[in-house]
C-alpha cells in the first residue's frame, strides 16, 4: 500500500523579512504554505544575530574588537545586518495592523536626519514652514525656493502640513519633468536651491544612492511620503523597533502565520526535488508534494545547489556595523533613540579622500534596549568598498569605537522563474531604510505567483479573525 504523502501549495525557503511577509499573506489566503530556512535563526539575511554568530556565518570577513568587554561577552551582544525604520505613512503600516503584528512588536520614534555638507558639518533636517522661516542660516531667496520645491513635490492635499502643499501648482511643468532625472527639475526650474539643501532632498528624505537614476516622479512620492509620515503618532516621521531591529518584526510575523499552522522550519533545506510529481525531499527526512511553486531567498545556498539553480549576483552592497562608546562625536542623543545621517557622493573625510557614492548612516542611541548599555550602534551602508573603509576610518578617527565588522551583500536585480521554481530578487531598492522596499517586493512575487498583473492590489485583503477571537 502506498503511503500518502501530504501536500502543499507553496513552499517558501528562507525567513527574511520579505519572505515572511509573502508566506503569511499567502497562508492567511487559504494556501498551505511550508516555511523552512537552512539558518538556525529567524530572518536570514535580514537576521538580528549575536557576535558569535555573526562569526560564524560570515567567516570570510573579520570582527575587529577593539574593547575586551565586547569581546568577553559576543554571545551577549549582537547587531543587524540590515538597517531599517518605519515610515508611519506607509504600506508596512498598514500591514501591521492588518495582521494584528503589531500585538507582538514594540516602537519607539525615529526623529532626527542629517546631512553632511561641503563645509565637513552637518544639517539637521528642517521639516515644517516654521523651522525654515526661522533658520537664520538661510538667505529669505533660498527659504522661498525651498517651501516652492516641496510644494512642487509634495502633489497630495492629504500631507498633514498645509503649508507644505500647493496642489495648484503647474501640471505643465509637472509632465515635462515627471519622468526625468529630479536633477534636472532642480538645474532648470530651481537653479538657486543651494547643493546641501539639494543632498538633503535626494540623499536624506529620499535615501537615494544615485541622483542621476532618481526620477522626479519616484521622488515626489518619496518626499510626499515623508512629509505625511509627521504628525501622525507625534512631531517625528518614522518609527524604529525597540528590541532587535527587522526580526522583531520578522517574528511577529510567523507568529501571524502559525495561527493558521504555517510554521516555520529551522535548520531545514531542500534535498532534492522531482519536478514531474512534485515531490521534495527535506533535510530533515521528510518528503512532501509541491502542487503549485518553490519560492526561494537567493541567499539559501543549500537548497539552491540541490536545485542545480545558479545565480549570477548583480552587484554588492557593503554594510557595516561599529559600536561607539557614549555619544558619537557631533550627535547629541540625549533626547532621542537614534537619527540617520546622509553622507553625499564628493563629501571630503579623512583629509582629502572624497566619497565616490552616498554612504548613509543609522546611530541607534544606547538608550535602545538593542544596544550595549553605554555604547551607540553605527549602522551603515556603502556602494564602493573603499569608501565603506573610510567611513570606518572617520568614526575611529573621531570616537572611542569598541568594535567594527562589515560584510558584503551580493544583489540579485531580477527575479528568476520558471514553471516551478521561483529565485526572488532582491528588492528595487535593496539599500533602502524604508523597509516598504520589502513589502514591495513580496506583493511583486505574489503577482507573479498569481498571474496576474495589478500591483499586488489585492495582496492585503485577508478577513482575520476579530482581535477578540
Amino acid at each position: 500500500m502506498t503511503e500518502e504523502i501530504e501536500e502543499f501549495d507553496y513552499v517558501v525557503v528562507g525567513s527574511s523579512l520579505t519572505n515572511g511577509l509573502l508566506s503569511n499573506v499567502l497562508g492567511w489566503k487559504g494556501f498551505r504554505v511550508l516555511s523552512i530556512d537552512e539558518n538556525s535563526y529567524y530572518g536570514d539575511y535580514t537576521a538580528s544575530l549575536s557576535l558569535d554568530q555573526v562569526e560564524q556565518k560570515y567567516s570570510e570577513f573579520e570582527i575587529e574588537y577593539k574593547h575586551d568587554f565586547i569581546e568577553q561577552n559576543k554571545p551577549k551582544f549582537g547587531l543587524d545586518l540590515i538597517p531599517s525604520y518605519i515610515l508611519c505613512n506607509s504600506k508596512m503600516i498598514d500591514y501591521i495592523s492588518n495582521f494584528n503584528i503589531y500585538r507582538y512588536i514594540e516602537v519607539t520614534k525615529l526623529q532626527d536626519f542629517y546631512t553632511y555638507n561641503h563645509k565637513q558639518k552637518f544639517d539637521k533636517l528642517k521639516t515644517t514652514k516654521e523651522d525654515i522661516f526661522t533658520d537664520t542660516s538661510m538667505s529669505p531667496i533660498t527659504k522661498r525656493t525651498i517651501m516652492k520645491c516641496i510644494k512642487f513635490l509634495i502633489r497630495d492635499d492629504t500631507v498633514n502640513d498645509p503649508d507644505m502643499v500647493n496642489t495648484k501648482e503647474s501640471d505643465e511643468i509637472w509632465e515635462k519633468y515627471k519622468e526625468k532625472p529630479l536633477i534636472e527639475l532642480f538645474q532648470t526650474k530651481f537653479k538657486k536651491l543651494p547643493e546641501n539643501l539639494l543632498n538633503e532632498f535626494v540623499y536624506t528624505i529620499c535615501n537615494s544612492f544615485d541622483i542621476t537614476k532618481l526620477l522626479t516622479s519616484d521622488a515626489s512620492a518619496k518626499v510626499t511620503k515623508f512629509f505625511k509620515s509627521y504628525n501622525i503618532h507625534g512631531k517625528f516621521p518614522a518609527l524604529l523597533t525597540k528590541y532587535s531591529g527587522l526580526v522583531e518584526i520578522i517574528q511577529g510575523i510567523y507568529r501571524s502565520a502559525a495561527l493558521i499552522n504555517n510554521i516555520l522550519r529551522l535548520e531545514t533545506s531542500i534535498e532534492s526535488y522531482d519536478a514531474e510529481s512534485g515531490i521534495i525531499k527535506l533535510s530533515s527526512g521528510e518528503s512532501y508534494r509541491i502542487k503549485e511553486k518553490i519560492v526561494l531567498s537567493h541567499h539559501q545556498k543549500k537548497s539552491l545547489n540541490q536545485l542545480n539553480v545558479t545565480i549570477n549576483k548583480t552587484s554588492d552592497v557593503y554594510r557595516g556595523v561599529v559600536f561607539v562608546k557614549g555619544a558619537v562625536k557631533y550627535f547629541d542623543m540625549s533626547v532621542s533613540n537614534g537619527c540617520v545621517v546622509s553622507f553625499p557622493p564628493e563629501s571630503s573625510i579623512n583629509g582629502d579622500y572624497k566619497l565616490k557614492s552616498a554612504v548613509q548612516l543609522m546611530i541607534l542611541s544606547s538608550s535602545l534596549e538593542r544596544c550595549i548599555k553605554d555604547y551607540e550602534t553605527v549602522q551603515i551602508t556603502a556602494l564602493d568598498e573603499e569608501d565603506m573603509l573610510q567611513i570606518k576610518k572617520y568614526l575611529d578617527n573621531n570616537n572611542d569605537v569598541g568594535m567594527m565588522f562589515e560584510y558584503t551583500q551580493e544583489i540579485l536585480d531580477t527575479t528568476m522563474y520558471d514553471d516551478k521554481v521561483v529565485v526572488m530578487s532582491d528588492s528595487a531598492e535593496p539599500c533602502s531604510f524604508d523597509i516598504d522596499h520589502c513589502l514591495n517586493l513580496a506583493m511583486n512575487t505574489y503577482d507573479v505567483l498569481m498571474n496576474n498583473n495589478d500591483n499586488g492590489g489585492d495582496f492585503m485583503s485577508v478577513n482575520l479573525p476579530s482581535n477578540d477571537d
